[in-house]
């Protein structure tokens, strides 16, 4: 009875995502979901959620075949996993350290001054425009999603571990007021603000991970500036936290986190399920030998790499209209 409620509750999550993910459209069993726009990180999320439920289906599996009718039919047919979440032996260990993944290693070296291309931090750093924010309500949403999420506490010790911090390393959300002056006068504060907090590198040693702050400007506008070191979160996570700290602000509490549930968690039990991890690892070895070119394609530099004294990020951009994009999506499914 449990494993039919199980899955019961899976079909109804993918349905309840898909019309999400795919703008309130609603896909027919046959549709081709990757066709009608479903993208293959939405795909991973789908993954992710269907695991959280103890239902294991791999991105290569959803990708066979990618319908409703064949994702449903999976979910029927797979195995149930009981999922124990052994909350009190958590909490025990919740500081411990724990090594770094090979990806947030190459960050961590990639930070020294004496790395070519290096002495910078890879963070995700993010601008939002609004009005009429209310500074108190979101200075409590903010403290209270680093208080959720395990990883917007953690530290960087330089033996190359990790550890999670009871508390996060600061509570502050700095308000610059910016109410008295022109908007030609706050244009220049802002960007003095882009340009220091866009190029920044967090004391990730003392906890230093992310950090928020607001500029009030004329007329109740604002101006919130996200920044989120890449050591703690994919660009996925980055996505929950924004949604997240959305609803916290709104004062919706709909989510329910396990804030015992830590990274450390998730790489102990990935290191467990070893069958699954060669299958993947045989799966993406197979793929480079057949898919991708020996060697990296040899571009034009001005000049080496060895020879910039100082690293700095620029931004471009190009915007384009929703139907080159479509055009685009269409031809890399092809």
């Amino acid at each position: 009875m449990e494993k039919y409620q199980t899955r019961q509750k899976a079909v109804q999550l993918l349905n309840e995502v898909l019309q999400a993910d795919l703008d309130g459209f609603k896909p027919l069993g046959k549709d081709n979901l990757i066709e009608k726009g479903l993208s293959s990180i939405q795909i991973m999320q789908i993954v992710s959620k269907l695991k959280k439920l103890g239902i294991k289906l791999s991105f290569a599996k959803l990708m066979e075949n990618p319908t409703l009718e064949d994702w449903i039919r999976l979910i029927e047919k797979a195995n149930i996993k009981n999922i124990d979440k052994k909350t009190e032996s958590r909490e025990k260990n919740i500081s411990e350290e724990f090594p770094l993944t090979d990806v947030q290693y190459a960050y961590f070296v990639g930070r020294e001054e004496d790395q070519v291309l290096g002495g910078v931090g890879c963070h995700a750093y993010f601008e939002i425009d609004g009005q009429e924010i209310i500074t108190d309500k979101l200075i409590s949403a903010w403290n209270c999603l680093q208080m959720e999420n395990p990883m917007l506490r953690a530290k960087f010790n330089r033996n190359g571990t990790q550890q999670i911090m009871k508390e996060p390393y600061s509570k502050e959300v700095k308000i610059f007021d910016y109410t008295s002056l022109s908007e030609e006068d706050a244009d220049i504060k802002l960007l003095e603000l882009r340009k220091e907090m866009s190029h920044r590198k967090f004391d990730i040693e003392v906890g230093e991970v992310a950090s928020l702050s607001v500029a009030l400007l004329k007329d109740k506008k604002h101006r919130i500036f996200l920044d989120v070191d890449i050591l703690v979160a994919d660009i996925m996570s980055i996505g929950i936290i924004m949604s997240r700290l959305s609803e916290l602000y709104c004062g919706e509490d709909k989510v329910s986190i396990d804030s015992n549930y830590t990274f450390k968690n998730y790489l102990e039990e990935r290191k467990i399920d070893e069958e699954t991890y060669k299958k993947d690892k045989e799966f993406w070895k197979k793929k480079i030998e057949s898919s991708f070119p020996l060697e990296a394609p040899n571009l034009p530099l001005n000049k080496k790499p060895e020879m910039i004294e100082k690293v700095v990020f620029s931004r471009r951009k190009k915007i384009i209209s929703k139907g080159t994009w479509t055009k685009i999506k269409e031809n890399a499914y092809k």
